[in-house]
């Protein structure tokens, strides 16, 4: 390319065709000599040994030499082996940005998904006049659309309903109250916060339900019902009424009751998990706390029960010696030596001993069998029903 470079025949059209190639490597698109900087423009120079009194960029041409046939942009794009962005290319942009209106959440992340196309395809990034324009329009046009379908779509008594959301005048009780305090999420594991939050569901869920086969009929995915949802979130009511067609109000609405009802189902799973895992936790330190007073009388019992059975194998060692010694001996008089020996060895301890022995072998299978974390987890099972046993009635999971 430094070779092609020389044969320009001047040095105001070489500097000038090294800024249109870097800036377009860097860019994906060309820019006008206004444009250049011009720390990018001394750069250049030195790098060309020019002479800078020899380029005046005011007057940059952007022709080669006549033999070549054709003008920089298109040299250009010939060595980095990219496409102009002519008519049908720019049909090709059109089509990917209606396709990809519905898969993207903002009008700006359509913005950088043209872009990555353009530059994956390596296609000239058009002008952000021509995309703006065109994702603009889209936009509209889905609008459009979808304002048009829920316009077929509602009833009278659908209409009714989503205007009781906006309404700001006192409302029956039984109606959903206005949008402004139903954007209020509370988190709290409160029980009572926790019925609250479960109420909001009930109601966003008699409305999702209502409203769920036109919701269907309507298609929308679930980029696009965010972006409605979220512009409904951070709207008042008085802004949403500004919009001259009521059904472009409705779109908005059925959007943010949509979304808020697989939020908010969402939130009571996040708050059925936390509660039970607090529980969990509660029973942890409930049984910690129990281990540590119980500590010395269970190194209590443990050193009893060795010292018992210790004494009994004993006796036992003594008994067996007695059947098998070989010291002449009638069976009689053996039977009376290890009546001398139990009798002896129930004497040395009084029957509280054996009580307590008993009791203290009872704790030990309690602790071997893990049954005192059963236990505590049995009494932080209670206030976890009460809590959220109403809670769990309402999510729904779906299936593997």
């Amino acid at each position: 390319m430094m070779d092609f470079v020389k044969t320009l025949r001047t040095p105001t059209n070489q500097v000038g065709f090294v800024l249109q190639l870097g800036y377009f490597r860097s860019n994906g698109k060309f820019f006008t000599q206004q444009q250049f900087k011009s720390p990018d423009i001394d750069f250049v120079m030195k790098t060309l040994n020019l002479n800078p009194e020899e380029v005046d960029l005011s007057t940059y041409v952007k022709k080669i030499p006549i033999r070549y046939r054709a003008d920089h942009r298109k040299k250009i794009l010939e060595f980095l082996q990219w496409q102009p962005l002519g008519v049908q290319n720019q049909e090709k942009i059109k089509q990917y940005i209606q396709w990809n209106i519905p898969q993207q959440l903002t009008p700006k992340r359509v913005f950088y998904s043209i872009i990555e196309y353009c530059c994956h395809n390596k296609v000239e990034i058009p002008s952000y006049h021509f995309l703006a324009n065109a994702i603009t329009d889209d936009y509209n046009a889905v609008e459009s659309n979808l304002i048009h379908e829920i316009a077929q779509k509602l009833s009278t008594e659908h209409r009714v309903k989503l205007d009781h959301i906006l309404n700001t005048d006192e409302i029956e009780s039984t109606a959903l109250p206005p949008l402004t305090h139903l954007k209020k999420i509370n988190q709290s594991l409160r029980p009572m916060d926790i019925k609250s939050a479960l109420k909001d569901f009930e109601l966003f869920e008699d409305y999702f339900n209502m409203f769920k086969s036109i919701l269907d009929e309507l298609k929308l995915s679930d980029q696009l019902t965010e972006y409605y949802a979220t512009w409904t979130q951070k709207a008042t009511s008085f802004q949403l009424n500004q919009f001259l067609d009521k059904n472009k109000v409705y779109l908005h609405l059925l959007c943010y009751l949509k979304h808020q009802f697989y939020i908010r189902h969402d939130l009571l799973a996040d708050i059925y998990l936390k509660s039970v895992q607090n529980g969990v936790n509660t029973s942890h330190r409930k049984e910690d706390n129990r281990e540590k007073q119980n500590k010395d009388n269970r190194n209590k019992a443990i050193k009893k029960i060795v010292s018992s059975n210790q004494n009994s194998r004993e006796v036992l060692e003594k008994i067996a010696a007695i059947l098998h010694s070989s010291e002449p001996a009638t069976p009689l008089e053996k039977l009376n030596w290890i009546t001398t020996l139990v009798d002896g060895h129930n004497a040395s301890s009084t029957v509280d001993d054996k009580i307590k022995i008993v009791k203290y072998e009872q704790t030990l299978n309690r602790i071997a069998n893990n049954q005192f974390h059963f236990e505590s987890l049995e009494d932080g099972s209670r206030k976890l029903q009460l809590r959220v046993s109403e809670l769990i009635k309402h999510l729904t999971f779906e299936k593997n």
